[in-house]
């Protein structure tokens, strides 16, 4: 299967992209950091972008046969109104290009989860 997981570059990205790898499955990873961990393993690519912005990135949806929303700007620094906004933009406005991204013409699922 391949799979898209943004925010690949958390603590729970990084597990289950470890684990989706372990079991077979083709992965590609996304995150704001330049680089990945699990770079150089032949099953795994990794892009680098801001997923709140609308960009080239949403071309690899297509491909996948699952998406796995697991983006968002950590919660643990003092919420100002620019955090608050970027907490709100990484969460809502990934979804959204997420969902418009994905072909009308082919079967995909979408998990998406925001924790603390």
């Amino acid at each position: 299967m391949k799979v898209f997981i943004t925010g690949s570059t958390g603590f729970i990205g990084t597990k289950l992209s470890h684990l989706l790898l372990d079991q077979g499955h083709t992965v590609t990873g996304m995150g704001r950091s330049p680089a990945h961990p699990l770079e150089g393993n032949q099953n795994f690519n990794y892009i680098s972008a801001d997923s709140s912005k609308e960009g080239d990135w949403q071309k690899a949806i297509s491909k996948a046969d699952a998406i796995i929303n697991l983006a968002g700007v950590s919660i643990f620094r003092y919420w100002t109104k620019k955090t608050k906004s970027q907490i709100y933009d990484s969460r809502i406005l990934t979804t959204r290009n997420i969902v418009q991204a994905m072909p009308a013409d082919k079967e995909q699922v979408l998990i998406s989860a925001s924790a603390v």
